[in-house]
């Protein structure tokens, strides 16, 4: 019996055993569903799927740009960094989904997420700067 929209399944079944996976190394519900959404958006901006030709450095450039302009920098690393571990998730023989997409569809190409187009640390704190805890405010006396 042939898959209605196999695509579409395999990336459903790819995305929830990376959820079993996350859970398994008890990952909260939170990084869980944050990390599926990441990976849902950029499926829904390629239009193809994370095995197709769809998924290359161009997708990469543009949706990093996209986020480039809406959030912070520390934010965008991590959405990077959390489509990265999807993407290794995938990629790992262990979990058998290449074969799967091989024999499926015929395809399973690289992928395009590497530290070429990928925000790195150029600093070690790239928040905002903000009083050390410990430090008295400026209206109280010292003793």
């Amino acid at each position: 019996m042939a898959m209605l929209r196999p695509e579409e399944a395999v990336f459903e079944k790819t995305l929830q055993g990376f959820a079993d996976h996350h859970r398994a190394r008890r990952l909260s519900w939170d990084t869980v569903n944050t990390r599926a959404r990441i990976t849902r958006q950029v499926q829904a901006m390629s239009g193809g799927y994370p095995w197709e030709p769809a998924w290359d450095r161009r997708l990469f450039d543009r949706w990093s740009a996209m986020l480039a302009d809406t959030v912070a920098t520390s934010t965008m690393r991590k959405y990077q960094n959390d489509l990265a571990l999807y993407l290794s998730y995938l990629s790992d023989p262990a979990y058998e989904w290449p074969q799967v997409c091989l024999s499926t569809f015929g395809m399973f190409t690289g992928f395009a997420l590497r530290d070429l187009n990928a925000v790195r640390h150029a600093q070690e704190y790239i928040g905002q700067q903000r009083r050390p805890l410990s430090a008295p405010l400026k209206d109280q006396e010292t003793p």
